[in-house]
């Protein structure tokens, strides 16, 4: 936020941003500026920034007129002081006909300044043209943002964003007038209004569209949106249109369409998974009947059925296949239904095939023994090897539907067999119970099974219910591992289950399994009393489990659900289970008035994936029919056809929509065909990477890598958006640093920017609630606001106790600086929230406790457990269980534990050995911290390094550790 005197203490934002469709193309002419044409110069640049687009300043490389140069993907922007210059990078290298070059041009200037550069950034742009020294240009600087101050009065213009997209804020200060801001486009041949309120700026064959502006107030706290939207006149002059505001406000950014594309050719084209690696970049997966789908450098290169699976690589702009190749035998119906990559870059895709000649490398399975078998296959990162492939399954009908895969490389796989003689080792049920039963399989980095087994119920007497397929699978920290799916039988196997019974003609299931696979730790039913099908299910750091699928079910459990819905005769679900399974945190319906993730072509295709971040966000793909299904700063608010693709981004706890959106063409026909979000991912920034199929050429695009529909009956979709970044912090237990769910009296740490304008700490108690000016404010479910007491604040990081009393469930916690800056986060509020300090203080490692102990002659001493070493090294003080008369107790400290439900609820185990607690409450010193006293048990001596473990009400704390003599 750029900040101005007192005068203009607050401001009004409105911001929008430019999404290429495809690259301008306006050739080499370039006469509108002065001395130099810009095309003809060459450029090398020390360093390029891999997600931030840089501004670079002009000292010589470029026309005299020119301040500043941004270099996008696709295209250049040069910025001077009355306009921007757009220009591709590829129109004369492709011998396309030169057009004058496209402008952005400020209307009614009454002088104003030229841009500025805003937070120098490390990266430095070099230029060594010919062999005159004295032409080179070294060591230039690039900055972050940059901006435009007083172009009008009262209003600046500020310039950002990254290497897909190019945005931009007009920031309007109070008493300015909105109307003196006009804009207009020299060198276009026409500017419109889409029907979506999208700009729309042809230049020849080519299009920019600048996304329909945004416009909010941040007052006490709360986001006001403000009504905004582009008005053009007769000359094709650009300007806003503002209903009224409250000239005290905060900021405003807008979802932005990074890039959209197709994939295919004439046939039918599916995409059902997509994966992103750490360098960003993305693999999708799926099935094809074109064969003209595209391929680069690919290892199968010709269709060989009717249908092939199909595995393709592109760099994180899409603006390259690395790697695009068939999978398949010469019979119909191969596909791939997961995808997933590795830590190390392998290539892992799963699902089914009916062909007698998959290529197979060291199988497990040489030999296709069904109607349909399922298939695991692993490649190299460059798509160049094919490391392991086999088959998997038994008589009859086998398909893997579920993928995962940990760090050394295990591959866990789910799906459904009918076949009697389906491999199994070690198994947890060793034979098919029913006509269909869900299975899990663990596969080791040499291609070994290391566990396979069936998963489901008996058969009634009539036969009729003996059904179970598993959809999704996932992975804890510690490799356990979760299962969702759908079951009609009466017999599921269950344990510590949340629904121990059949609910419906057809519920979900979630069952998780040891890391070994040697036991169900817990299982259970999930639905109404209808039919309830889950599809996919994800895994947060602290074990707790969200599953989505769909419910036709009006009886769906239900807990602090997303409030102002319509319901209709189908509805996607998320529920979200604790770690133990033995308690669902939150359920929701999620939809319009019709149907949501239903109408398929077959049943047995996967509608729904799910994902779930660092910070708790979960994040939702699908399909929906309705018209009213529920958006949120939507990049598509409207539905197009018949069905579209949804995108949902949900809060931590559950209770809100942060991001919700339409995605699809206008395609109305065929029942059962339809526009669909079918696989989900995210990456490390929070940006989301969405797959499926789609049916029309008017499909959202942005930079595409293939700008035509392929002219059969779908085509794969890959789109990457980025969701509002607006000021958020992180709300962690400062114990645990989990943050899926806080207690009140619970010591908290809450991470950000811009907390206060300075460092100081709480000396006294009660504990003051405001420090340097800062406020943090926590608003309940039911509306009880409350200021919390303040351990310590600073810039980045701020300690409060959670205010006594908050209700269960959705909370906003508010910290508001001295100079009035406000950011939030929504949590989760719980009765208990166990987390234990570590020594460390980053909640790993070893524990901040003391060992306690109690001699036959009532002697009682404290022995520390951790020392500092002449390195500065925190090593552990091995605790001496002393002769047999000793009672030696290990005094725990942590928080969100006071108010357990009784005693007996928690539970200790120090090493594989259940301990007793004698104590679990309030610490009598220090405010918000809880202590725990747990009996060592003698049968622990000599163990040496050991972990503790805690559970409170059933809620898993964080895991610390000793040593034992």
């Amino acid at each position: 936020m750029l900040k101005r005197p007192s005068l203009f203490a607050s401001l009004l934002f409105i911001s929008f941003s430019i999404c290429a469709l495809t690259c301008i193309r306006t050739g080499d002419d370039f006469s509108n500026i002065k001395k130099r044409s810009y095309a003809d110069q060459s450029f090398i640049q020390s360093s390029l920034s891999k997600i931030p687009l840089s501004f670079e300043e002009n000292r010589g490389q470029v026309a005299d007129e020119i301040f500043f140069i941004s270099r996008g993907s696709g295209y250049d922007a040069l910025f001077a002081a009355d306009r921007i210059y757009f220009t591709p990078k590829s129109g004369a290298e492709k011998g396309q006909k030169s057009r004058p070059p496209m402008s952005l041009v400020f209307q009614n200037r009454e002088g104003g300044s030229a841009p500025t550069g805003i937070d120098t950034i490390e990266q430095k742009s070099n230029y060594f043209i010919g062999d005159d020294p004295s032409q080179w240009r070294t060591g230039l600087s690039n900055f972050s943002r940059i901006q435009y101050e007083e172009l009008y009065p009262g209003v600046d213009l500020k310039f950002y964003g990254n290497q897909r997209k190019l945005e931009y804020d007009f920031i309007i200060a109070p008493g300015a007038r909105t109307d003196r801001i006009k804009f207009g486009f020299d060198g276009a041949d026409s500017v419109t209004i889409s029907d979506d309120g999208n700009l729309a700026v042809s230049a020849g064959p080519e299009k920019v569209i600048i996304r329909s502006p945004f416009a909010y107030q941040q007052i006490d706290g709360n986001r006001r949106m403000i009504d905004c939207n582009f008005q053009v006149d007769d000359a094709g002059k650009v300007s806003f249109s503002v209903g009224s505001y409250d000239r005290d406000q905060e900021l405003i950014i807008d979802p932005v369409l990074e890039f959209s594309t197709f994939f295919g050719g004439s046939g039918t084209d599916i995409s059902y998974g997509v994966a992103v690696d750490t360098a960003g970049n993305i693999y999708i997966a799926g099935a094809t009947s074109s064969v003209n789908f595209p391929l680069k450098n690919p290892l199968y290169n010709s269709i060989n059925g009717a249908s092939d699976a199909f595995i393709m690589k592109l760099n994180p702009s899409i603006s390259t296949i690395l790697f695009s190749t068939f999978l398949g035998g010469r019979n119909s119906g191969d596909r791939c239904w997961a995808i997933s990559v590795d830590d190390h870059g392998f290539i892992y895709v799963a699902g089914e095939t009916s062909s007698l000649n998959f290529p197979l490398v060291n199988p497990i399975q040489a030999n296709f023994r069904g109607t349909v078998d399922g298939f695991i296959a692993k490649f190299t990162g460059d798509g160049g090897t094919m490391v392991f492939s086999t088959y998997h399954g038994g008589f009859y009908f086998d398909c893997i539907y579920g993928l995962k895969t940990d760090s050394s490389g295990n591959i866990y796989v789910t799906g459904r067999t009918e076949a009697p003689n389906f491999t199994v080792k070690n198994a947890i049920q060793t034979t098919l119970r029913g006509q269909r039963d869900a299975f899990i399989s663990k596969i080791n980095a040499d291609g070994d099974i290391v566990f396979s087994t069936y998963l489901g119920g008996n058969p009634t007497t009539n036969g009729v219910r003996d059904e179970e397929t598993g959809y999704g699978i996932a992975l804890d920290s510690n490799l356990n591992i979760y299962v969702t799916g759908a079951t009609d039988s009466t017999s599921f196997p269950t344990l510590n289950a949340v629904q121990p019974t059949l609910s419906g003609v057809e519920d979900a299931f979630v069952t998780k399994i040891s890391a070994d696979g040697s036991q169900i730790i817990y299982s259970t039913y999930f639905g109404g009393t209808r039919a309830d099908n889950a599809r996919d299910i994800a895994v947060d750091s602290f074990g707790n489990a969200y599953i989505t699928g769909y419910t036709v079910s009006r009886d769906y459990p239900q807990l602090h659900p997303i409030g102002n819905q319509t319901t209709g005769n189908v509805d996607a679900f998320l529920t979200k289970f604790s770690a133990s399974g033995k308690k669902v945190i939150y359920s929701t319906l999620l939809g319009g008035s019709d149907a949501e993730n239903n109408g398929l072509v077959s049943e047995n295709i996967p509608t729904g994936s799910i994902r779930v971040d660092n910070l708790g966000y979960v994040y939702l793909t699908g399909k929906t029919d309705s018209r009213d299904f529920p958006t949120v700063l939507p990049l598509q608010s409207q539905l197009s056809g018949d069905q579209d693709a949804f995108v949902v981004k949900v809060d931590p706890a559950g209770s809100s929509l942060i991001f919700s959106t339409y995605l699809g063409s206008s395609y109305i026909g065929l029942s059962g065909f339809e526009d669909r979000g079918l696989g989900i991912s995210i990456d490390g920034n929070g940006k989301i990477y969405v797959t499926g199929q789609v049916l029309k050429n008017d499909f959202p695009l942005v930079f595409p890598a293939q700008g035509a529909f392929g002219g059969g009956l779908s085509d794969v979709f890959v789109s990457r958006i980025s969701t509002p970044d607006i000021n958020t912090i992180a709300p962690v237990s400062a114990a645990s640093f989990f943050g899926a769910a806080l207690s009140s009296e619970s010591i908290v740490a809450a991470f950000g920017t811009g907390l206060a304008t300075g460092t100081q700490a709480g000396e006294e108690v009660p504990l003051p609630t405001v420090l340097l000016g800062t406020k943090v404010r926590v608003r309940d479910s039911v509306g009880t606001e409350r200021l919390a007491p303040l351990f310590f604040v600073s810039p980045s990081q701020v300690n409060f106790l959670m205010p006594a009393g908050m209700a269960n469930g959705g909370a906003t916690v508010s910290i508001t600086n001295a100079d009035n800056f406000t950011v939030r986060s929504i949590v989760y509020i719980d009765d208990t929230a166990p987390g234990l300090f570590s020594a460390n203080a980053n909640g790993q490692g070893l524990a901040a406790a003391f060992a306690f102990r109690i001699k036959a002659d009532g002697t009682q001493t404290y022995e520390p457990i951790v020392q500092i070493d002449n390195f500065g090294r925190l090593v552990a003080i091995p605790i001496n269980l002393g002769p047999e008369s000793d009672k030696v107790f290990l005094l725990l400290f942590g928080t969100g534990i006071r108010n357990r439900k009784s005693l007996e609820s928690v539970k200790i185990r120090i090493g594989d050995v259940d301990a007793s607690v004698a104590y679990a409450g309030p610490q009598s010193f220090y405010v918000g911290q809880d202590q725990i006293n747990v009996e060592i048990p003698r049968s622990l001596a000599g163990r040496g390094l050991v972990t503790v473990s805690m559970t409170v009400d059933e809620m898993i704390a964080n895991s610390v550790q000793v040593v034992i003599r």
